[in-house]
């Protein structure tokens, strides 16, 4: 049984989201879902492909910066988070 920071770091986390989860989050994310891109971001910053996951950071936080405007809580959890860390902003 993997404990919750190992699924959330490193290689738990790949094996977390690998195969139908990643599938299942990359379709959802075709539909421009915030939070699909904010996995794959994860996913691929994990994978050590810092490219992709940069790419997908972008998307999540332009998405979560449009939900903020519109007073979402959610909206500003994520784009603290992206701040703090300096995914996906400029």
């Amino acid at each position: 049984v993997m404990q919750l920071s190992e699924i959330k770091f490193g290689k738990g986390y790949l094996e977390f989201y690998h195969d139908t989860n990643l599938k299942h989050i990359e379709h959802d994310a075709k539909f421009n879902d915030s939070m699909s891109f904010f996995e794959l971001a994860e996913y691929w910053r994990n994978s050590g492909d810092l490219k992709k996951a940069q790419a997908f950071y972008q998307k999540a936080f332009s998405n979560f910066e449009q939900w903020s405007k519109m007073g979402d809580p959610t909206a500003f959890y994520y784009l603290g988070y992206f701040y703090q860390y300096g995914y996906g902003v400029k």
